[in-house]
């Protein structure tokens, strides 16, 4: 994702990696969260089309702000 610098890998699960970078307009600490290539068919896609636009409808001191959803080359991230 072109608004995010500096990664620092966070976390591996059976669906994404997760790392944490630096948002370079906002100036603040960002998440990144990429799916795997190799889960990437259509309803994997939308699966993680669904995540985003649920958590991005919540509003919790406990849940991380979605800033941005993108999909580029195949490549799913939030």
């Amino acid at each position: 994702m072109d608004i995010v610098s500096s990664f620092c890998g966070l976390g591996v699960g059976g669906f994404a990696e997760v790392y944490l970078g630096k948002h370079i307009h906002l100036d603040t600490q960002a998440a990144l969260k990429i799916l795997h290539t190799r889960l990437a068919d259509p309803q994997e896609i939308e699966n993680f089309r669904k995540e985003a636009r649920t958590i991005a409808q919540l509003q919790h001191p406990n849940i991380i702000r979605i800033l941005d959803f993108q999909i580029q080359n195949n490549t799913l991230s939030l």
